[in-house]
């Protein structure tokens, strides 16, 4: 009985330490995060995903300096880049096309006037986009 428990800790382990071995190296840190929260589930619905793709998406995100826009929208107003409606998450880069397909990640409706919905992106990016300095843009 003795051995099968060694056998299956020492199958367990090896499983383990492939897996260590394969993981991937840390994304490099960079010198900035740029955040910018983007309240468009209103009259500014419009011009939600020019921003994203005309203004944001002209510089993009590099090695130095790291895009995040977290973007809601709401109907009535665009039905541009399959109408989505829901609150996306964009990790920006050159030349982006802002469509649900897109988004790093849908958060579903959030309430942008809600304090929790800003700290929520404010964890996520900092846990995801380390950096040396932030800064966050409040649009909208």
């Amino acid at each position: 009985m003795k051995t099968l428990s060694w056998l299956a800790t020492g199958v367990a382990l090896s499983g383990f330490l492939v897996g260590v071995a394969h993981a991937a190296p840390p994304a490099p840190q960079a010198r900035w995060t740029i955040m910018v929260y983007m309240s468009g589930d209103n009259n500014l619905e419009d011009y939600i995903v020019k921003d994203i793709e005309e203004e944001l998406g002209l510089a993009g995100s590099d090695a130095n300096v790291k895009i995040v826009a977290l973007a809601d929208r709401g109907p009535g107003y665009d039905t541009s880049r399959g109408n989505w409606q829901t609150t996306k998450l964009y990790y920006v880069t050159q030349g982006i096309v802002a469509d649900a397909a897109s988004a790093v990640a849908d958060w579903g409706e959030r309430n942008f006037g809600a304090p929790q919905t800003l700290i929520d992106f404010v964890t996520w990016t900092k846990a995801n986009h380390p950096a040396d300095r932030y800064a966050l843009y409040f649009w909208g």
